[in-house]
């Protein structure tokens, strides 16, 4: 596994951990998509900002930052209001297999808070347990870790 792919995977364990938890002490009651942690917003951000600066094939500061604080707002308003979000309609196109009743579907590279049956709430989430088990498993994978999980916790 390369070194970045592998920075990347602790540094979102570490964020999805500490979003937990800053969620349980704000709003024990509260929910949290982890799939929102990721750069689907901040893409969909940019859809935005390309859909209100038009044809112009570059964007500059200057349209940047009069358009940015008019699309936050309706950023936020489809927050509020995800029914009203009409995400851009892609082809839909077969996968190239062997099975060819195989569909691809852009729900599965992008998915949102109305597409999500499931439960969000943190109330039930022990992270403490959640670390243990992690680190069982790890161990159970690759035995010679366990040392540096003693070691780490003197």
């Amino acid at each position: 596994m390369p070194n970045q792919s592998f920075v990347d995977i602790m540094i979102m364990v570490k964020n999805a951990y500490f979003c937990v938890a800053k969620c349980k002490v704000d709003n024990l009651k509260g929910g949290l998509h982890l799939f929102q942690l990721g750069t689907d917003c901040l893409e969909g951000f940019f859809g935005l900002i390309r859909m209100a600066i038009g044809t112009d094939t570059n964007v500059d500061i200057m349209q940047l930052g009069s358009h940015a604080s008019g699309l936050v707002e309706v950023a936020v308003i489809l927050v509020l209001h995800p029914e009203w979000d009409q995400s851009p309609h892609r082809l839909g196109l077969k996968m190239i297999t062997k099975d060819i009743t195989m569909e691809i579907n852009s729900k599965f590279d992008h998915i949102n808070p109305a597409s999500w049956h499931g439960s969000a709430s943190v109330e039930s989430i022990n992270l403490h347990m959640a670390w243990i088990l992690g680190e069982h498993a790890a161990i159970n994978l690759i035995p010679e870790v366990e040392q540096v999980f003693d070691d780490a916790v003197q």
